[in-house]
């Protein structure tokens, strides 16, 4: 994956819609709770999902002043 990633990258497949962005980590055992909880909850939302390992964003983590996980972006 690109360790240059920014948020421009990350948000231009949904820059019409409302959609939201999960942020985790494969070693968090929280991300993973959370994003089962994610899942079941999203089926009732039916928003755009996208999942990133926040592992390979450092810039992304950055410019978001991401500072821990999980994380749940809602973007407009």
């Amino acid at each position: 994956m690109n360790n240059s990633l920014d948020i421009k990258d990350v948000t231009t497949f949904y820059e019409e819609d409302k959609h939201l962005i999960y942020g985790y980590t494969p070693t968090c055992g929280t991300c993973k709770v959370s994003e089962r909880m994610l899942d079941i909850t999203n089926e009732i939302l039916q928003l755009p999902l996208l999942k990133i390992d926040l592992n390979f964003y450092p810039q992304f983590c950055k410019d978001m002043q991401i500072m821990s996980t999980p994380i749940l972006l809602l973007m407009n």
